[in-house]
């Protein structure tokens, strides 16, 4: 079955929930082809082309409200790699439906300990007495989710399988 080919300036969409990982920053991001092949004075994209989409976003959670940090990455499904399309020996990347994204946590969001849980956890405290508690740390390390593409142009001509 044929699909768009991808170019340079189609862009990459992020889903804003990864997960139970909410997603905040720019989720759209340009697309640069490496292909020798140029489509309206535009570089085709191959293999290898996703893994230069790499945005650093903030992300928050359920639990974990305070902002933390994390890098997207793009791994393309069977459905968006050509099997017979290739330019400069590379097979060329489709659109397809929708891509596989992760969210690598480099900051971790973090969760306030709410009073209520402080007052469970020393319940000799006095009344209105001050603690400095350290928030605590979102212990997942990635998050998972989709995307999809989106073509920037007139396509209808240039498909590939």
């Amino acid at each position: 079955m044929s699909d768009f080919i991808l170019v340079s300036g189609d862009k990459a969409i992020f889903n804003g929930w990864l997960g139970p990982a909410s997603l905040m920053g720019n989720l759209t991001v340009p697309l640069i082809g490496s292909g020798l092949k140029l489509y309206q004075g535009k570089k085709v994209c191959v293999i290898g082309d996703e893994k230069s989409v790499r945005p650093v976003v903030s992300y928050t959670s359920r639990e974990f409200t305070i902002p933390g940090e994390g890098e997207l990455s793009i791994t393309l499904r069977d459905n968006q790699i050509s099997k017979v399309n290739c330019t400069g020996g590379k097979r060329v990347i489709l659109s397809g439906l929708v891509f596989d994204a992760t969210l690598t946590v480099t900051k971790p969001a973090l969760r306030e300990q709410k009073e209520e849980e402080e007052a469970e956890s020393d319940p000799d405290a006095e009344l209105g007495e001050e603690r400095m508690e350290e928030a605590q740390p979102d212990p997942m390390m990635s998050y998972t989710g989709q995307g999809r593409f989106l073509l920037i142009g007139d396509r209808s001509d240039f498909r590939g399988e």
